[in-house]
């Protein structure tokens, strides 16, 4: 099937722009964000391997709904769907409909936590989930960086950036993470820590 490499920071697709086929993630993570007319830029999802983004359900051409950008390279694998026997009816790839059971899944968790969590609890699994993915050494000492600046943690979490800025200074001030404009500087073994020790409510799966 065929291949596709995306370097740090590409444009996988643009919003509306006509995408053909869904895009496996094999490696690397991808931004998805929504352009608004006033300028405005919000994060919907983070994505990672076994993920699949693009066309997921048109049959022909879709008009992409949002904007996909590779937070560090990218590789994905383009999905065909294989045809029966008659030609007719095209039969999705299993790992498409895997991937969409898995995305079902994270949505309604995701519903779950902003009813039943507090930011600060929403910002700290975020966190392990984003920490299980990146890997790459951080250069200021910490264990792992996230390319994420604090206004797109704030869109994924649902909260304004001022109240995610003070969640991530008390964390700062624990030890937890550091940052700068434009990156996340966390240590997974601490959040992890802080998970067994004292919150229940996010599963250790998470870290």
């Amino acid at each position: 099937m065929p291949h596709l490499i995306f370097a740090e920071h590409a444009v996988i697709y643009r919003q509306r722009e006509k995408v053909a086929a869904p895009l496996l993630i094999d490696t690397g993570l991808v931004c998805l964000r929504r352009l608004f007319a006033d300028g405005r830029v919000v994060v919907i999802d983070i994505v990672g391997a076994r993920e699949v983004i693009g066309n997921l359900s048109a049959p022909s051409a879709w008009s992409a709904t949002e904007e996909a950008v590779a937070l560090n390279e990218v590789r994905c694998t383009r999905l065909l769907s294989a045809a029966t026997e008659n030609g007719a009816v095209p039969v999705p790839d299993a790992r498409l409909v895997q991937a969409l059971i898995r995305r079902e899944s994270r949505l309604k968790d995701r519903l779950v936590s902003q009813v039943n969590e507090t930011v600060e609890q929403r910002v700290i699994r975020i966190l392990c989930d984003l920490s299980s993915q990146f890997n790459v050494p951080c250069s200021h000492g910490y264990s792992l960086e996230i390319l994420l600046t604090q206004q797109e943690l704030a869109d994924i979490v649902c909260a304004s950036r001022p109240v995610v800025s003070q969640v991530l200074n008390r964390f700062k001030e624990q030890g937890l993470l550091d940052y700068t404009a434009q990156q996340l500087c966390v240590r997974p073994e601490l959040l992890r820590r802080r998970v067994e020790v004292g919150d229940a409510w996010v599963s250790a799966d998470h870290c």
